[in-house]
């Protein structure tokens, strides 16, 4: 399941186990951020949205975030 979320964004077709996709990217959060597991949540994410922000705009992961946070506004 997250080699194919990886490899081809079946996160976009995969709304029935959003909660199972939910699960393991905020396992991964919490192994790149180094955090306890009483961080919140909401913490997680914000902290792992200020790191990409801050990374070069030529970084591919910056340019994704960008693209994705302009498709939304």
């Amino acid at each position: 399941m997250v080699l194919s979320i990886l490899r081809y964004s079946a996160h976009i077709l995969g709304y029935e186990i959003t909660e199972r996709i939910e699960r393991v990217q905020l396992k991964l959060f919490k192994r790149v951020l180094v955090v306890n597991n009483t961080t919140s949540n909401s913490a997680k994410y914000i902290k792992f949205g200020l790191i990409i922000i801050g990374m070069n705009d030529n970084r591919l992961v910056n340019k994704c975030y960008l693209m994705d946070y302009n498709l939304y506004e």
